[in-house]
């Protein structure tokens, strides 16, 4: 029973890190993005 209920400790902390870095990626996704799209929305000639 107690080792049981590690197990199921130890898989909620590695979902938990699981989404952690999932949320990591998408920041940085979107990050790269709105900068892509920032320098998309200036003018060329302003360089």
């Amino acid at each position: 029973m107690l080792l049981c209920e590690h197990n199921v400790k130890e898989n909620v902390a590695g979902e938990r890190e699981k989404l952690s870095s999932l949320a990591q990626l998408v920041n940085t996704v979107v990050n790269i993005a709105s900068c892509f799209r920032a320098g998309l929305s200036v003018p060329p000639d302003k360089n």
